[in-house]
């Protein structure tokens, strides 16, 4: 006896599977909006390389005193991090430290070294922005915060929220930013040829495929369940 017999079969990569999955009409317009959006991933992966290693060579460069306080208190930022990261993760920061045998105090001593780079970067960039005379104007400010807005459920109520202190962070960041700049509009940079990577916008439409392909299953399962219970 044969109940029931299924077969798996994925959705047409045609005209209507770009309707059903984008705002796009056609599958060859959606399939060029991927390549753009991987293409701009690339891009932006590449340039946020290029600043980290400008940054970098500027604070390795530089010859300046470390508090102990400040990289303390940024061990354990860090530290703080972590335990953050985990609970996201449902794993609790007293279990890890159990299994790893490990304590916070020796979490706080690996961390040390990125903690004095950290700290070493902040002052570098802050002596460079001090020495160009490099501030924030308000415009600036102001594009930073509607940035982080577009991120939140309501961007007006989170542009609302901001306080005296937050804004300031926000300046601090705008001003790190102008300080990035001008490393990259000074710093004599060679390009390289590299391995190069294909954009692999197949690889993508093929995982949106088989996503739906999941959602149309689960939706006919669940419709043969509530049969059954009507039956």
């Amino acid at each position: 006896k044969v109940n029931a017999a299924t077969e798996d079969v994925k959705p047409e990569l045609d005209d209507e599977f770009a309707q059903d999955v984008s705002e796009h009409q056609t599958f060859e317009e959606y399939r060029a909006a991927i390549v753009k959006e991987l293409e701009a991933q690339r891009d932006e992966h590449a340039e946020a390389h290029l600043e980290d290693s400008l940054v970098q060579q500027a604070v390795d460069a530089a010859d300046c005193d470390i508090p102990d306080a400040m990289v303390n208190r940024e061990s354990e930022r860090l530290v703080q991090n972590m335990r953050m990261q985990m609970l996201y993760q449902g794993i609790r920061m007293e279990d890890y430290l159990q299994y790893t045998n490990s304590t916070e105090e020796s979490l706080r001593e690996q961390f040390k070294a990125e903690a004095r780079n950290n700290v070493k970067t902040q002052l570098v960039l802050e002596a460079i922005a001090k020495q160009e005379g490099l501030e924030a104007a308000d415009e600036d400010v102001d594009k930073l915060i509607d940035e982080r807005a577009k991120g939140t459920r309501d961007p007006q109520a989170y542009k609302d929220s901001v306080s005296a202190q937050q804004r300031e962070n926000y300046a601090g960041l705008a001003r790190t930013r102008k300080t990035v700049e001008l490393l990259k509009q000074h710093a004599e940079i060679t390009l390289h040829e590299g391995e190069h990577h294909e954009l692999d916008a197949d690889e993508v439409i093929s995982g949106v495929q088989s996503a739906l392909e999941q959602a149309e299953s689960a939706e006919e399962d669940a419709d043969g369940e509530a049969e059954k219970e009507g039956n």
